[in-house]
Parts: structure tokens; C-alpha cells; sequence
């Protein structure tokens, strides 16, 4: 097995599709074009090239944003704020959409996966927004103070946290475990690589002690519904300290801990009581305990691997891959930006880059359903500006998303979409009967097409996809069946195909007519009652509804 090496030479067309698949929500030919002649270093080198912050949303009620205004100054006619936060949904989605080719949105969406948003729970739409912001400032992390470690300190505290597990419930004398529990189960220290638990108390990597310490530990903190108390780094709304309610005492944790303790700095105590200060120490000194546990940046690599490489770890990945990786992280000072720039140039993420059709990893991850969406949208270049009503049209393709299992921030339980940590099918858990119907009518609805229009009517969701603009664009000999279609698969498709499938795609291409009809119907494909358009259309809907599209 490949390791951790860097690959070297251009990427090539396989090589650099494998990358953009996975690194953003796909490419064009074009881009794709353009960094094949790239070594994978400088491929990743651009592709985390950093990028202005955008804009916040706007409320179609108003014309204006709200995310800078107290809930108490909204103007009369604003939005319900129920309803704001669709229109967040709504802003994440366009700024996937008109990501590009930079990383750094696919890298905001990963720690959306990993810190999960329940919107229901929280049901505040700026909770919602500046949690997205906090992750925009953390996704690009290479230099500086940005760390995933001080992210996870600044989510301790973050509104949305603070609501969603809890936390705004933890106080002195009836603690509250939830976020705790789910701190070092699930964002942290994790729950260990084919560990069981001993008992009630004693989950091996770590203990019932240490969530009951923990908890004591972040007691005291809520949730701050005017968003006026900004974080010191950040800039941003956080939760709200009342030392009044927050436990004093000495922290002692386990032995999985390393019995570490955790106690209030008597030079930051007022009259001997706690303070906001003596409280955010506390909760410096756990998380510094937390990332001092090699088990932490082991699970934090794991979750980096299963996102952008493969779900299935064997030992030897994680003694010859997630081990060098995790020493890594610890050595950037828990920086996740050098990791996955690590993985993305490594000669281990491209092995199977030009493999056979038998190979079982490169093109073996289902997509989620943002993925195949916005991946679709992308293939054809579609911008939201190319959409009539955007609005309208990220409201169906939210829509179109529950309907293929992923509820965008909606996720069944705070562990987030189970394609991403629900072991063993992880994202085999996207793939129901009900919910591959839907993502075949997904690509239906956006290859629709009128014929009676000449085919250039808009789809449902407010655009046109021009088969024929893209055959002319993309493929170099498009009177040849065979040849559009093993042109046409090398572009869409992740991995090569069998002679078999060239054949049935030309098949739902031409039917069993010969070639030289399809050239006839090629040549006169600017004539609305010809045959072309319609025929593309049907290969572009066969392609894209197969197994082979379904993974990247």
C-alpha cells in the first residue's frame, strides 16, 4: 500500500477528477482540463487558496440582512424567523452551488457533518448562521491561531451548541450531561477503533467520570438570544457566562484522562468565587486535557479519512496512514488543514486512480445527496445565477434532498447524518429503495426537457441544461456513437467502464439503429423536430441514473 508520500508528475485527467470529486462538489471538463496539468501539490495549493467571506443573507421580506440585528429591532414587516432560517438553508446551499474550484466550502460542510446542527432544536436562525460563520473562519486553519482545537473551545460555548445538547441547562447543583457526553463521544475523544464497553461507566477511551467532570466543568453558560456577547478571537455571538451558577470545585478526572484535574485559578476568582475569566480557564484546561489524549487526534483523523478518502479503515490504514496522520496533527498544533492537504497530495489517496473496473475503493463512495445535486448541477457549469428563481429553486432542491435521505440540517440525532459515522454501512446508508427512486428523479427532473419547445424550456428548478451546447463543448468526435459515449463516460463518470456498459449506453443512445443514422441526427441537431436532442438527453439521464454515477 501506498503511504503518506507525496505523488508525483501531473495529475492527468483521472487523477485530477478524483480530486476535484472529492475536494469540492465536482467539476467541469474544462477545470478538470486545467489541473491535470498540475502536480497534485499545486492542484491542493490552489484548491485551498482562501477566499473572501461572503455576504450574509437576506430577507426577501425586507431586502435586507438581519443576522446584524437584535431579534428586539427587527422592522414590522421581517420575516417569521422560521422562516429566515429556510432562507439560511436556502444562502448555505447557493454558496456550495458557486463554490468552484476551491475547497474551502467542502471543508465548511465536513464540520458541518461533524458538528452537527439540529434545526428544530435550536430554531434560531442567527444561532444557525454564526455557527456557520465560526466554521468559515476555522476551515482554513494552515497558519495562525485558527485550530480545530480552538474550534472545538469556541463550540463549547456557541449558541447553537448551547442549545442543541443542552448546555444552556447545565448549572451548579443539577448538572446536565448532554454536551459532555457528546463532546468527548462524538467530537473529541471519540468512542475508540473496535472498542466495547466494559460496563455502564466504563467506556475504554473513556469513563462516566470524566462526562460527570466535564459537565461540572461547563456549567454556568447560556445561550445568548440578543447575540451582543461577542468572542474575543472571533468576533462572533457566544453563549453567555453567570458565574453564579457554575460549579467551583476541584474536576478530577479517570485514569483514561490521565487523572488530570481541573481547577479554578485562584488569581482569576473574585472573593474566592468564580468570575467569567476563572470560568473560561476551566474550560481552556479540559479541552487542553481532552487534545492531550492521543485517542482524540486518532478519532479527529479518522473522521478527516472516512470524509475525503474511504469509510473503511483496516488496520493497516490506521497504523500506516491515521497514526502518521495523527502524529501530524498534534505536531501543526491541531491544525486540520495541513492533514487533508496531506491526504489530497498523498500517493495513498490516488492508488486507485487508474485501476480497473474491479478495483473496490477509487469511485466506491456513495454520494450524499448535496453531493449528487450540486455535482449535477456543476457537470453543466450552472451557476445560481443561471437560475430564474433561485429561491424558488433551492427550496425544491432542498425538498429533493429530504426526499433522498439527507434533511439538511435535520439530521435524525446529534451524531449528524449517520452516512458519516454510523458504523458498518456508513454512507451505504444513503441507498434505501424509496430513496434511489428519488435520486434518479432528482437527475429526471433536472435533464427535463420540452420537445415541443426545440428542448430549451426550463427545468423545475428554474434552469435549462443544453445537452447539445455541452456535446459540442465537451466531446471531439460527437457523430461517433461509440465515441461519444466512452468520451462522454470518461468525463461523468468516476472510474472506467466495461466494453458491456459502452455498448448499453450506445444502445439508450442509438437503440440498435446504425451509426450512420446517429451521425444524420447529429448533423441536423439544429432542427427542433430532429431526433438529437432528445436521444442525448436520454444517454445524459442513463449515465447519470447508474450505478457508476452514484459514487465518487
Amino acid at each position: 500500500m501506498a503511504g503518506l508520500n507525496p505523488l508525483a508528475g501531473a495529475l492527468g485527467n483521472k487523477r485530477a477528477a478524483h480530486l476535484l470529486r472529492r475536494a469540492t462538489f465536482g467539476p467541469t471538463k474544462a477545470e478538470v482540463d486545467q489541473f491535470a496539468t498540475q502536480t497534485a501539490a499545486q492542484a491542493v495549493a490552489n484548491l485551498f487558496q482562501n477566499v473572501p467571506e461572503p455576504a450574509p443573507p437576506i430577507d426577501p421580506a425586507t431586502n435586507d440582512t438581519w443576522t446584524d440585528k437584535a431579534p428586539s429591532a427587527m422592522p414590522a414587516n421581517a420575516s417569521e424567523d422560521g422562516d429566515l432560517q429556510e432562507v439560511f438553508k436556502r444562502w448555505h446551499l447557493r454558496l456550495m452551488l458557486d463554490s468552484g474550484m476551491n475547497a474551502k466550502e467542502k471543508v465548511v460542510f465536513f464540520l458541518h457533518t461533524h458538528f452537527p446542527a439540529i434545526q428544530s432544536v435550536i430554531d434560531r436562525s442567527r444561532a444557525l448562521y454564526f455557527q456557520n460563520v465560526l466554521f468559515r473562519q476555522y476551515a482554513f486553519d494552515k497558519t495562525g491561531t485558527r485550530t480545530f482545537k480552538d474550534l472545538v473551545r469556541r463550540i463549547c460555548i456557541d449558541n447553537a451548541m448551547l442549545r442543541l445538547l443542552d448546555g444552556r441547562l447545565n448549572i451548579k447543583g443539577r448538572i446536565q450531561e448532554n454536551f459532555a457526553r457528546e463532546l468527548i463521544e462524538l467530537y473529541t475523544v471519540g468512542r475508540g477503533r473496535n472498542v466495547q464497553p466494559t460496563g455502564p461507566d466504563d467506556y475504554v477511551v473513556f469513563k462516566q467520570q470524566d462526562v460527570e467532570e466535564g459537565a461540572r466543568v461547563m456549567t454556568g453558560y447560556v445561550d445568548d438570544n440578543n447575540y451582543d456577547t461577542l468572542d474575543e478571537v472571533t468576533g462572533l455571538p457566544r453563549g453567555i457566562a453567570r458565574p453564579a451558577q457554575h460549579d467551583n470545585s476541584v474536576k478530577t478526572f479517570s485514569a483514561a484522562f490521565n487523572n488530570g484535574v481541573v481547577q479554578p485559578r485562584a488569581d482569576l476568582l473574585q472573593a474566592g468565587q468564580p468570575t467569567e475569566a476563572s470560568m473560561l480557564d476551566e474550560l481552556d484546561q479540559f479541552i487542553d486535557l481532552i487534545f492531550s489524549l492521543e485517542e482524540t487526534s486518532m478519532n479527529i483523523c479518522r473522521k478527516i479519512y472516512r470524509f475525503f478518502v474511504y469509510y473503511d479503515i483496516t488496520d493497516e490504514i490506521d497504523n500506516n496512514i491515521i497514526r502518521p496522520l495523527a502524529q501530524d496533527f498534534r505536531n501543526n498544533g491541531f491544525r486540520i488543514q495541513p492533514i487533508i492537504e496531506r491526504l489530497l497530495t498523498s500517493q495513498h489517496f490516488y492508488d486507485s486512480a487508474t485501476a480497473d473496473v474491479n478495483d473496490d475503493n477509487f469511485g466506491a463512495i456513495i454520494k450524499s445527496p448535496i453531493d449528487l445535486t450540486i455535482g449535477v448541477m456543476h457537470v453543466f457549469g450552472i451557476k445560481s445565477t443561471d437560475i430564474e428563481d433561485f429561491e424558488e429553486s433551492a427550496a425544491r432542491l432542498l425538498d429533493s434532498m429530504t426526499a433522498q435521505g439527507m434533511n439538511f440540517y435535520e439530521p435524525f440525532d446529534v451524531a449528524g447524518y449517520d452516512a458519516y459515522y454510523q458504523e458498518p454501512g456508513y454512507n451505504r446508508n444513503w441507498i434505501s429503495t424509496n430513496r434511489l427512486v428519488n435520486r434518479y428523479q432528482l437527475i429526471d427532473d433536472m435533464m427535463a426537457m420540452d420537445t415541443m419547445m426545440g428542448g430549451m424550456a426550463k427545468n423545475r428548478y428554474n434552469f435549462n441544461v443544453d445537452v447539445i451546447r455541452f456535446v459540442e463543448n465537451n466531446i471531439t468526435n460527437p457523430a461517433n456513437p461509440m465515441a461519444l459515449v466512452t468520451e462522454l463516460a470518461a468525463i461523468i463518470l468516476p472510474e472506467a467502464i466495461s466494453d458491456e456498459r459502452r455498448n448499453y449506453f450506445k444502445f439508450i443512445l442509438n437503440e440498435d439503429l446504425s451509426d450512420m443514422n446517429w451521425a444524420v441526427e447529429w448533423n441536423n441537431r439544429a432542427n427542433p423536430a430532429g431526433g438529437a436532442r432528445l436521444q442525448i438527453t436520454r444517454l445524459f439521464n442513463a449515465m447519470m441514473q447508474s450505478p457508476e454515477y452514484q459514487l465518487f
